[in-house]
């Protein structure tokens, strides 16, 4: 079982609490950043490590990829908040859907710090929804992040309005900022044009942050650059290019993703130069990116062949036929374009057919969710989906035993490796929680590998499921998320070049951030408070 992130230490508030400053990195990966720092090429986040303190973080995001931001806004772990992905299951629709913002089981804890007097203002924090009622907070989000999981927003309107003159309108409405990708391998000319343009945005970001902390009053300011993330994803290496790939091809790749990298701490740099010494600045990332190493693409197709016994079986989305190959037939650029345009929720049924196709409930015991990283599966519970068929009990775990058994049954046809690592029922890895039941019943970790140069899985029961485009990942991700963050924090009382614990976690970033700011964490936080970071006695005997 996962036990939860801190476990209750109280801790004595500062006598003389400072102003914070939180730079999200988004998606940053330690290593880089640390041989940036090594190396000297990331020098604003070296002269930020000489003065403060710097260690990696561990993440919700080990089993349930994209939970990191909720987690860290909620304060508490995804069996508590529900949030996993950008598109979730909801089974009294039997589709998939956007979180709605009445969804969320509270406010982000800065809008709940605001409550207490503190003057708070947030830039573009990723899977944030607008207030639902005044905190009397300053707040932008969906302008310049990597996923749109919420309609973009800004409050108060002056604020909007700086941020369409720095972005030349919503980047969101015009489709051409950072969550419009498209799922495939494109020309090399093509990526490195994205690099310019994340190198831009970085850019615009950062001045946009500038002046709203020059206008803004705060005690709190958040401001978080996307750019990271989706060179990351994009940028890795060769094998999101179309085409031939040569070793070049990869020194190319990797040449861009740092000047991003150094994009970005040139945009840490101007922050962190606008404060004086007496602000506390945490420099942070929830989660890393690495080598592709999903096969989540084959997941359906290997989920029907254990469910059915038939070593032929197609998955649902690939019984579409003749539409999916009309499909097939229109520029991929064209397809984004038309997508873009239209609303979410349209966007949103598309994404759901494309992927799930024509689903017989009544035959259906067990469907493969949207994932990034680790597949995800879902049993048709009778009792909690509305077209459930499965008995809970005895015949649900059956079930789960003989899929987990049937994934880990499939191999690399050239290698022999087994490329699924471990399948985990989330029951068992959280035990309980409010939302528990919200998340995937199976969560399919894929061997480490990357997955580019697979050319087809096989298993002897259910015979061979070619890969999608041999030597290249499907979606066009080189690189994906892994689950590791790092904090670097720099104030008043923060020991110069020093390490935090190996045991420290994102949900440990919320208390943390309360207690710089002298106040106590919140109640329902599960995290503890940092003790490098903030400079105050910490005694056991649980929250004060």
């Amino acid at each position: 079982m996962i036990a939860a992130a801190g476990g209750g230490r109280a801790f004595e508030a500062p006598s003389d609490p400072s102003r914070v400053v939180l730079i999200g990195f988004d998606s940053a990966t330690p290593e880089i950043l640390e041989r940036g720092m090594d190396e000297g090429w990331l020098p604003n986040m070296t002269r930020l490590r000489e003065r403060g303190a710097y260690g990696r973080l561990q993440s919700t995001s080990d089993w349930l990829v994209s939970s990191h931001w909720s987690s860290f806004s909620l304060g508490v772990p995804p069996n508590e908040h529900g949030c996993y992905h950008f598109l979730q299951w909801r089974p009294d629709s039997m589709a998939l859907e956007r979180n709605e913002p009445a969804w969320m089981i509270r406010e982000p804890f800065w809008r709940e710090a605001a409550a207490t007097g503190l003057r708070v203002v947030t830039m573009d924090v990723p899977y944030t929804h607008g207030p639902r009622v005044p905190h009397g907070t300053v707040e932008m989000s969906g302008w310049a992040t990597n996923e749109l999981t919420f309609p973009p927003y800004a409050d108060p309107p002056w604020l909007e309005r700086m941020a369409a003159e720095a972005y030349g309108g919503s980047l969101r409405r015009a489709g051409q900022g950072l969550a419009f990708e498209q799922y495939a391998p494109r020309p090399m000319d093509d990526l490195l044009r994205i690099r310019e343009q994340l190198v831009d945005i970085a850019d615009r970001a950062s001045r946009l942050s500038l002046d709203v902390m020059d206008r803004a009053p705060w005690d709190l300011f958040v401001t978080v650059f996307g750019s990271v993330h989706r060179a990351g994803h994009m940028l890795w290496s060769g094998s999101s290019v179309r085409g031939e790939v040569t070793g070049q091809t990869d020194d190319r790749m990797q040449e861009a993703l740092r000047d991003v990298y150094v994009a970005v701490d040139q945009a840490v740099g101007r922050v962190f130069e606008a404060v004086d010494d007496n602000v506390t600045v945490l420099v942070f990332s929830l989660i890393g990116m690495g080598p592709n190493t999903s096969r989540t693409d084959l997941l359906p197709t290997m989920l029907a062949r254990i469910l059915s016994g038939d070593s032929e079986a197609a998955a649902d989305h690939d019984k579409l036929g003749l539409i999916k190959r009309l499909r097939g037939a229109v520029p991929l650029r064209w397809r984004h374009a038309i997508k873009a345009a239209l609303p979410l929720a349209v966007q949103d049924r598309l994404s759901t057919f494309w992927r799930a196709g024509r689903i017989e409930w009544a035959r259906t015991r067990a469907f493969s969710l949207t994932a990034d990283v680790h597949g995800y599966v879902r049993i048709n519970l009778r009792g909690r989906e509305a077209e459930g068929v499965v008995e809970p009990g005895a015949e649900y775990d059956r079930l789960c035993a003989e899929i987990a058994e049937g994934l880990l049954d499939f191999r690399d046809a050239a290698t022999g490796e087994p490329v699924v690592d471990e399948v985990a029922r989330s029951d068992v890895l959280f035990g309980s929680g409010a939302r528990l039941d919200a998340l995937p019943d199976l969560i399919v970790r894929w061997a480490s590998t990357p997955c580019a140069p697979t050319r087809s899985v096989t298993s002897p029961r259910f015979g061979s499921i070619p890969w999608p485009t041999p030597g290249k990942n499907p979606n066009g991700r080189s690189g994906n998320h892994t689950a590791e963050g790092f904090v670097l924090a720099s104030g008043p009382g923060i020991e110069a070049d020093s390490t935090l614990a190996d045991d420290r976690h994102i949900l440990d970033l919320p208390p943390t951030i309360l207690a710089l700011l002298g106040k106590e964490p919140f109640s329902y936080m599960t995290g503890e408070v940092i003790e490098e970071i903030v400079p105050t006695p910490i005694h056991p005997g649980g929250n004060p």
